[in-house]
């Protein structure tokens, strides 16, 4: 500030406190913004988590299905992905991805054709760790038997089951009823 109380021409000292001023607000706006605007730390990408979408496709029921679990994927994804927290800095984030199996109802309901769908399914995607949806009991019953077989061997997947028509089915394996 010693510049401001050199003597100076008439007017100088004037344009020299204006552009003093100046200065100082707009390093002072320049540290609002920085410190206002969130930025956005780039986080490490972890491998992707798959979802198996098990639905009747051809069906009206599959559009509901399918586009709802595409919605919370989008939504999700957008958002940065699912945040694996486990006390690193930066923390991991995976990506959601989706598989679609069909129950195979479609013109008529054939269960070996599911089960054998759902289990390529899970063979082809080693990281599939979940399966979402079914439909039709005749074919859900089946293809949900074989995931059990296959999860107590390779330890996966978890599989919520919706939209089934019959109470029974989701159990949690207790059976059918008598």
């Amino acid at each position: 500030m010693s510049f401001l109380l050199l003597k100076t021409k008439k007017g100088e000292s004037k344009v020299r406190k204006k552009i003093f001023s100046g200065i100082m607000v707009t390093m002072f706006l320049v540290t609002m913004v920085a410190f206002a605007v969130p930025v956005r730390v780039s986080a490490y990408t972890g491998a992707a988590i798959k979802f198996g979408l098990v639905g009747p496709i051809g069906w009206i029921t599959w559009d509901g299905i399918k586009e709802g679990a595409e919605l919370a994927a989008d939504l999700i994804n957008d958002a940065g992905g699912i945040k694996d927290n486990k006390g690193v800095w930066p923390y991991l984030t995976h990506e959601v991805k989706l598989v679609e199996i069909d129950e195979h109802v479609v013109p008529v309901p054939d269960p070996t054709a599911a089960v054998a769908e759902v289990l390529a399914a899970l063979e082809d995607n080693p990281d599939m760790q979940f399966l979402v949806g079914g439909f039709r009991t005749e074919v859900v019953l089946p293809m949900r038997d074989a995931a059990m077989d296959y999860a107590a061997v390779n330890g996966r997947p978890i599989w919520t089951i919706c939209g089934a028509s019959e109470d029974y089915i989701i159990d949690c394996g207790g059976g059918t009823p008598d």
